[in-house]
């Protein structure tokens, strides 16, 4: 189980990296109306085609993935369990973390306008070749499909987005 934890851990701070040089404001949890969204998504995805994507022009990638009952019933579980017991709390390197049921409070105290994140625990699937990540900010969010490829993660395809 460690070894999965420090895996979810360089995923999330690999990907956090790759979208956004500043330092971050995060939060343990997903909205409660957002994860039933993600739960119901996850229930009527059953194939996923490769999305034309600039960063995987040079990138072999599967043209999709046909995931079973199985795998998204479990990713569905691990994302709310892990939801549940606050798994990202002090996981992300070099920034902030505020408690969900404070945030908000907190953010309107401050005079600019501020951006803050929540993310699910990153889930793999078929011997860690497959990755399911939840990431959002203030303004939209997405649950998205990973590949690895040569040892990298690799954006596959989106499961499931929303915009404010």
């Amino acid at each position: 189980m460690a070894q999965k934890d420090d895996e979810a851990v360089k995923f999330l701070n690999d990907y956090i990296k790759s979208k956004t040089k500043n330092k971050i404001i995060y939060t343990e949890k997903i909205w409660p109306s957002t994860l039933n969204d993600i739960k119901r998504a996850l229930g009527k995805t059953k194939i996923q085609l490769r999305e034309n994507n600039p960063d995987n022009i040079k990138t072999i990638l599967p043209e999709k993935i046909i995931f079973t009952e199985k795998e998204m019933k479990y990713v569905s579980e691990e994302i709310e369990k892990n939801n549940n017991n606050g798994w990202v709390k002090n996981k992300v390197v070099d920034a902030q973390f505020i408690a969900r049921d404070t945030i908000e409070s907190y953010l309107s105290k401050k005079s600019s306008f501020y951006i803050y994140h929540s993310f699910s625990k990153p889930i793999f699937l078929r011997n860690n070749s497959i990755c399911i990540f939840y990431f959002d900010e203030t303004e939209g969010g997405k649950l998205a499909t990973f590949v690895k490829v040569n040892g990298s993660w690799k954006y596959f395809a989106e499961l499931y987005s929303w915009i404010s």
